[in-house]
């Protein structure tokens, strides 16, 4: 293949205009890269024009200095937009103003995403800072422990904490923005609790029922019991189940609460029973039922940012959490909207590339977006 030939179709990668075997071609010419180890050094010059000419996203996400090239790659039978994530170029957004792919002109703060991040607070009001590099925290009846088996550290305090433990008392469990966290309860059930959410549960479950409250969005894994029903409070959803997956967005800064059924079955304010990949909407005091799209609720739990015709203001909420934005629009909401897929393990300015900020105005000064009509 030759220098130019490879230069056209790098230009179609960046701008979205390639064909599955375009697109399965440039994985296999970069796989020979790899299978060669070739240096960035070693590759011709006008190859290395490809930087401008066409692999920014690519080549940004290597190092110059005498690296070699690293890939991973799924089987060339993986689905040509699967195989573009795991280039690196990731899937392109295209706005409502048309499908070519822009670029940030600006220089833009390096803000990291959100990670392992939160705190367990006890009845008696102490709170424990829980480690960032577990990932989870599972509720014993008389002790606490991170989900890879470690006992909760608590110097000076420890039998104080211990014995709040061991008594019945409420929980809570805190992200802040930019943080996530697994909770394990005492009854074995699991919930992922994404950025700015709480939930407040008890320290061991007694009577007929299991109960638990929700600020925020959680994925919730309950554990079967026939004899004790589940059940999940919001501010305008009450949820009752036996044993399930299912997701609730109930961000005060949502204009509804939505809780998207998985598996199993979900009794949402007492009177109507959702079935698997449907969701129960309460917006403004009315309950509405539909289909859902499965993999944009739950693409957070899942490592990623999906947008499907989203608007502006539901993008940068997303985004405001993560990366623990501020966000202000001045003036009337630019009219854009996204779709596409991103990791949320990228730095905020990689998103705002691939999301084709370059057609948004905005500035960002420490942690402050302000967004201009």
């Amino acid at each position: 293949m030759s220098n130019e030939e490879l230069i056209t179709l790098a230009n179609k990668i960046d701008t979205g205009t390639a064909n599955t075997q375009e697109i399965l071609l440039y994985i296999a010419v970069c796989e020979s890269f790899q299978q060669k180890q070739v240096s960035l050094e070693e590759i011709d010059s006008e190859i290395l024009n490809m930087k401008e000419a066409g692999l920014k996203k690519f080549w940004a996400h290597q190092k110059t200095d005498n690296i070699k090239i690293r890939l991973k790659w799924l089987p060339l039978a993986v689905a040509a937009v699967a195989a573009l994530v795991i280039l690196g170029v990731s899937l392109f957004f295209y706005s409502s103003q048309g499908n070519k792919v822009g670029q940030i002109s600006k220089v833009i703060p390096e803000i990291t995403p959100g990670k392992n991040i939160a705190t367990l607070t006890l009845g008696n009001g102490k709170t424990i800072l829980l480690s960032e590099i577990k990932t989870g925290l599972v509720v014993n009846p008389n002790e606490l422990r991170y989900n890879d088996g470690t006992k909760i550290s608590m110097p000076d305090r420890e039998k104080e904490l211990s014995r709040h433990i061991e008594e019945i008392e409420w929980l809570t469990a805190s992200t802040p923005r930019g943080g996530t966290y697994q909770v394990i309860l005492s009854d074995g059930t699991r919930v992922w609790l994404n950025a700015d959410s709480k939930l407040l549960f008890p320290s061991k479950f007694v009577g007929n029922n299991r109960i638990v409250t929700l600020i925020g969005e959680g994925y919730f894994e309950v554990t079967h019991n026939k004899a004790k029903p589940f059940k999940v409070r919001t501010a305008r959803q009450e949820l009752e189940v036996l044993g399930t997956e299912f997701n609730v967005n109930a961000y005060a800064d949502e204009m509804s609460t939505k809780t998207t059924l998985i598996t199993g079955s979900v009794k949402v304010n007492n009177n109507i029973f959702l079935q698997p990949g449907e969701q129960a909407m309460s917006d403004r005091g009315v309950l509405s039922v539909s289909r859902a799209d499965v993999e944009e609720v739950v693409a957070w739990k899942n490592g990623f940012f999906v947008f499907k015709d989203s608007n502006l203001m539901a993008v940068m909420r997303q985004l405001s959490r993560w990366y623990d934005l501020d966000v202000h629009f001045e003036g009337p909401v630019p009219n854009e909207t996204f779709n596409g897929k991103v990791y949320r393990n990228m730095n905020l300015n990689d998103v705002l590339e691939v999301l084709s900020f370059s057609k948004v105005k905005f500035d960002i000064t420490g942690r402050r977006m302000t967004i201009y009509p």
